[in-house]
């Protein structure tokens, strides 16, 4: 089991980063906490898709390669 975790870690890793990103700015919009400017001013949500992307790219590259052997 511990296996199957570290394999999708890092997609685990860019969707928690990015689900209390978003907690982070929902709990500021509604005025329970003060989230500094420059944190608002990243793009957060587009940043962690193009991270997931690559991922997913990168392991179906080495799918391919591992196939070929």
């Amino acid at each position: 089991m511990f296996k199957e975790l570290v394999k999708y870690l890092p997609e685990l890793i860019i969707l928690l980063i990015s689900l209390l990103y978003n907690i982070a700015r929902m709990m500021s919009d509604l005025g329970y906490i003060k989230v500094p400017s420059w944190m608002l001013s990243i793009d957060v949500p587009n940043i962690s898709l193009l991270l997931i992307l690559i991922i997913l790219i990168l392991k179906m590259l080495g799918e391919k390669d591992v196939s070929k052997i």
